[in-house]
């Protein structure tokens, strides 16, 4: 039986990766589901364990289905019913398989089935019709699923499924706050950071999310996210430096307006505008150094400005100030950077992590294990 709920766990976190990937997608007008909650029986039913036999037909039907074979696995799935009319693992597993084939309907009709038995499985159960009423625009009624999910068990999970609700409703001071109970429980879990980087970024929290981008990136790589986590480090660090109007000059624009209740950054926001300013003079002045080298300068700077600053023990700095203090402190920075380059499409930056494999693993390694302060 465990196994078998390890196995549904990991088909249904591998089926939310591509959902994760969009997420500007914002909801219609109208709830089509609207109500699906209240409707919702109790959970007494007795739910009957799966026999040994019934689980291979299980996983049977889940090897279809993730070969796209739907119907063939629904008729595994039925089959077990037949034998075993309480059996929760197959109508959840029948919902799921109507859910990624964007059958919402019958999704909800399997799911609130199986929602009547009183089984391991209820809170993942609400979670997976929290998410089917998300995608099938039924945003509210999403959010109260995802809450009796939490009533049960707190799970990083469904606390990243419900800010991504929240942030396509444009609630995102809500989602912001859910996405960092979802790293508090699992810090390694890539989507979340993903989002949240692209939150902070969005609401102008410029240096948290270039924090939260660098912490993604040492946990992933080579896909869409982690090339937007560079694509926002790249955006940040460029420290709005300029040539001026005068020949030999260069400017720096401050920026005031980022929010202060994730901490004050602002000498950090200028520091990163120093040390932009300061590789164009280099440059200028034919100081001999690699474009990667100058970055792996300037941002160990910016992190030792980091890890110096005076502040309370905040969601930011015990997940990513802490972080990249500590991997310069074991030498992992370097590793960090290359990475972050790699995903600019920088080619001397993938040869470098080429030829610094074992350096690269240890890295990727110790990023994986990190874990902040509580």
């Amino acid at each position: 039986m465990k196994h078998l709920l390890k196995l549904i766990l990991l088909l249904f976190a591998v089926s939310l990766a591509a959902n994760a990937q969009v997420i500007t997608e914002l909801p219609t007008a109208g709830e089509p589901f609207a109500g699906f909650s209240e409707s919702l029986p109790k959970p007494t039913a007795k739910a009957s364990r799966a026999t040994d036999s019934e689980e291979l037909q299980l996983e049977d039907g889940q090897r279809l289905v993730r070969e796209g074979k739907f119907d063939e696995g629904r008729k595994k799935y039925q089959d077990v019913l037949e034998k075993n009319a309480s059996s929760v693992e197959a109508m959840y597993m029948i919902g799921a398989s109507h859910y990624q084939q964007k059958n919402y309907s019958s999704a909800l009709e399997w799911l609130k089935l199986a929602a009547g038995y009183d089984s391991p499985l209820l809170g993942e159960i609400y979670r997976y019709c929290g998410i089917t009423l998300d995608d099938g625009k039924s945003p509210n009624e999403a959010l109260k699923l995802y809450q009796r999910s939490l009533s049960i068990r707190k799970s990083h999970f469904v606390y990243f499924d419900r800010a991504l609700t929240l942030y396509r409703l444009n609630r995102f001071d809500e989602a912001r706050k859910d996405l960092k109970s979802s790293i508090d429980i699992n810090s390694g879990y890539v989507n979340t950071h993903a989002l949240l980087a692209t939150l902070f970024f969005n609401q102008k929290y410029r240096v948290p999310a270039m924090l939260a981008a660098a912490r993604l990136l040492s946990l992933t790589q080579g896909n869409r996210q982690s090339e937007n986590a560079a694509v926002i480090i790249n955006r940040v660090f460029a420290g709005n430096v300029k040539e001026g109007s005068k020949p030999n000059s260069i400017s720096i624009g401050l920026s005031f307006d980022s929010p202060k209740d994730e901490g004050d950054f602002g000498a950090v926001e200028l520091a990163i505008g120093l040390t932009a300013a300061s590789s164009k003079v280099d440059e200028k002045d034919g100081v001999k150094k690699t474009p990667e080298q100058a970055f792996v300068d300037r941002f160990s700077k910016v992190v030792a400005i980091l890890g110096e600053m005076e502040m309370e023990e905040t969601f930011v700095k015990r997940h990513y100030i802490d972080f990249l203090t500590e991997a310069k402190r074991l030498g992992h920075l370097e590793s960090l950077c290359y990475q972050i380059l790699k995903e600019s499409k920088n080619e001397e930056a993938a040869k470098w992590i080429s030829s610094n494999g074992e350096k690269f693993i240890a890295f990727a390694n110790w990023a994986k294990e990190f874990k902040a302060a509580k």
